[in-house]
């Protein structure tokens, strides 16, 4: 009897050892997975961050990329631009140049022009300025010349003023003409003051009102004075000009 518990308390002994064993075992296969998950978790979250970093160094890349090309086409634009602004300074320095060409030559000509010959307008006033001093040398030959038997004989001596109008006008031609058109009714003696005296009665007529001898220039005064009432004289040269008179009243 001693020997069979003696027997099966080793043998409860070798089972318990070997289950312990066996226990210890299991235990062990169980915990060992434990640091293999934190390994694969800490190898993942390294790719995530070298992913990331590439990622990031990419986007840094094509961002840099894309600054530089704009950078270039500013640089592009830039020097298109000042070429733009040099060729339109050198057409505005060229049409400037041109014109001041243009002005020099133009007055060069004119100058030329000037000394090789004399203006209408001189030609006519020198023309104009002999025929009224010859018309005053007249008038003063006769005035030297009269005698008192003229003076006596004259019908218009006893006459103290009269009452004329008168055209005015620059040259002895116009003069001429304006008076064949008045003798030939074409137009009115007042009509023809209004459009062609140069003396500020044109506006009334030509009308002067009444006026002795010593108002008027010798040449104009005994022209007016000799006419009848109503007569229109020829063209009577003084240092004003060519006048038409009409004598319109006497006293």
């Amino acid at each position: 009897m001693k020997k069979f518990l003696i027997l099966l308390t080793t043998l409860s002994i070798v089972f318990m050892g070997s289950s312990s064993y066996a226990f210890g075992k299991n235990k062990k296969t169980g915990v060992a997975p434990i640091p293999e998950l934190v390994q694969n978790q800490n190898e993942s979250e390294s790719k995530l961050d070298k992913e990331h970093a590439k990622q990031t160094k990419k986007a840094l890349k094509s961002e840099a990329k894309a600054n530089s090309k704009l950078a270039k086409q500013k640089d592009k634009i830039e020097k298109s631009e000042q070429k733009v602004s040099k060729k339109i300074r050198k057409i505005s320095q060229e049409k400037v140049a041109e014109e001041n060409s243009a002005v020099n030559d133009s007055t060069k000509s004119e100058k030329k022009i000037k000394k090789n010959t004399k203006p209408v307008s001189m030609i006519e006033d020198t023309k104009q300025t002999r025929e009224i001093q010859y018309v005053d040398n007249y008038y003063a030959s006769m005035n030297k010349n009269r005698s008192a038997l003229a003076m006596y004989l004259n019908p218009n001596l006893d006459i103290r003023e009269v009452r004329a109008s008168h055209i005015l006008v620059k040259n002895r031609k116009d003069a001429i003409q304006i008076r064949k058109d008045i003798m030939e009714g074409k137009i009115s003696f007042e009509e023809a003051a209004r459009q062609y005296s140069l003396c500020p009665s044109g506006e009334y007529g030509g009308d002067l009102g009444f006026f002795d001898r010593k108002k008027m220039v010798q040449q104009f005064a005994d022209t007016a004075f000799d006419l009848k009432i109503g007569e229109i004289s020829k063209p009577v040269g003084t240092k004003f000009g060519w006048h038409i008179i009409k004598t319109t009243d006497k006293r």
